[in-house]
């Protein structure tokens, strides 16, 4: 009976140490599933006031009725703070494929930034024919912008060497 009971013990302790080094249970093994978070694959980056902005998650909407586009590309705290968050949206009112839109109406750009105390402040683009959202097909492109507070039009925000590209 000891010889029983030890025989036990030894197989109930070793079955443990298996399943706990076993990987996570794959329904698809082999088949990279895309996050529910983020199912837009892809990069939106830029220069923003000199310093790198990569989205973390991204958007993708076209309207045909409306033939508006609208792209966008959010980036959180790195300190993973809830709430803190960067977000860039291009809109493209009357989008007619991949061409050179310039920020004087035919498109636009919103800066969203978000503090810890859930304050956020808005930046819109500036009208001038030197800024653009320059479009390569519908999924690719690049865009250079100033974007002013729209509470104090003198707090201003460069985005430079903006691309964005999604599959």
């Amino acid at each position: 009976m000891k010889y029983f009971i030890k025989l036990t013990a030894l197989a109930v302790a070793l079955g443990l140490g298996f399943t706990a080094c076993q990987k996570d249970y794959s329904p698809t093994p082999g088949i990279e599933v895309p996050d529910p978070q983020n199912p837009l694959s892809g990069s939106f980056t830029c220069m923003l006031d000199g310093q790198q902005f990569t989205a973390q998650t991204k958007t993708f909407n076209y309207n045909g009725d409306t033939k508006t586009l609208v792209m966008g590309g959010t980036k959180y705290a790195d300190n993973k703070a809830p709430g803190v968050y960067q977000q860039i949206v291009i809109t493209i009112p009357n989008y007619d494929g991949g061409k050179r839109y310039g920020i004087t109406g035919a498109a636009s750009i919103t800066y969203i930034s978000t503090d810890v105390s859930g304050s956020n402040t808005t930046y819109t683009s500036i009208n001038n024919e030197n800024y653009y959202v320059q479009t390569e097909g519908t999924y690719k492109g690049a865009f250079n912008v100033v974007v002013a507070n729209t509470a104090d039009n003198a707090d201003r925000v460069v985005l430079s060497q903006g691309k964005f590209e999604f599959k």
